[in-house]
């Protein structure tokens, strides 16, 4: 059963959870709990020097959350239990980070002892081009003569599968900004104009092109906000990390190999 808002809860639930919470109950205190945490420490005061943003602003947003965050958790005090839902401790998949690190400390540390040794062992499982004993398929052709992205690299080294290519690019795309959220927060949209878009929109449709469609937004304010979004986006690198498909000391490496093949036709087109 889920919990009926008003006005005001919808503008706090909005802003704790943005368009990515249209499918959370929102009786449901363990992802309130979580969106707020996320959220808080992205928008602390004691950031605002380092990102090189006003502090009032920050004091503002970080302010906002907080309100947001209370008005909901006194409803939910005057809600009846089936509404709260965090009786049971919630697993944590999306916050490996320390595990993470202590395994890619032990791993750089094994490849360095061995490669001592003369001893020398990838930190990436070795796969057979190709191949589709495992019922995926890795690439077996020449790595394309053109620039390539990071992930595309990988593919056509024969680093990475098909399937680890897509699941990469779904897991960078889930992680980005919204451009509803980034233009309620630059004040280019309201709460109400977002619900409007969100009701127009058709499947298979994208929130800005809806929002340009209907007159909420120019293309102007759209590229500026897909531009912003790119640079906020999280680097696909770090699935490869948290999914403990690649280890740190693998990752640079490929890095470097990838920024390698791009200088070399990069070179060959400017001449």
């Amino acid at each position: 059963m889920r919990m009926t808002l008003t006005r005001e809860e919808e503008k706090a639930f909005f802003l704790l959870m943005g368009i990515s919470g249209q499918g959370v109950n929102p009786g449901d205190e363990v992802s309130l709990k979580k969106a707020f945490r996320t959220k808080a420490k992205k928008a602390h005061p004691d950031l605002a020097v380092g990102l090189g943003i006003d502090p009032r602003i920050m004091q503002q947003r970080f302010q906002e959350l907080n309100d947001a965050f209370n008005i909901l958790m006194e409803r939910l005090q005057k809600e009846p239990l089936p509404y709260t839902v965090c009786k049971k401790t919630p697993s944590k998949p999306d916050e490996p980070d320390r595990s993470v690190r202590a395994k890619n400390r032990e791993a750089y540390k094994e490849n360095i002892s061995q490669k001592k040794s003369g001893r020398v062992k990838s930190d990436f499982t070795e796969k057979k081009k190709g191949t589709k004993d495992s019922g995926d398929f890795f690439y077996s052709g020449k790595t394309p003569a053109r620039n390539l992205r990071f992930a595309e690299y990988l593919y056509y080294s024969g680093t990475i599968s098909w399937t680890d290519l897509v699941q990469a690019l779904v897991w960078q795309y889930r992680n980005r900004p919204k451009i509803g959220e980034m233009a309620s927060e630059t004040g280019l949209l309201v709460f109400e104009e977002i619900l409007e878009i969100l009701k127009e929109k058709k499947f298979g449709e994208l929130f800005g092109e809806v929002a340009v469609r209907l007159g909420y937004l120019n293309r102007t304010n759209l590229t500026s906000l897909v531009r912003e979004q790119k640079k906020l986006g999280l680097p696909i690198g770090h699935y490869f990390l948290s999914s403990h498909k690649m280890t740190q000391n693998i990752l640079y490496k490929k890095l470097s190999e990838n920024r390698r093949h791009n200088i070399l036709f990069s070179d060959r087109s400017d001449s």
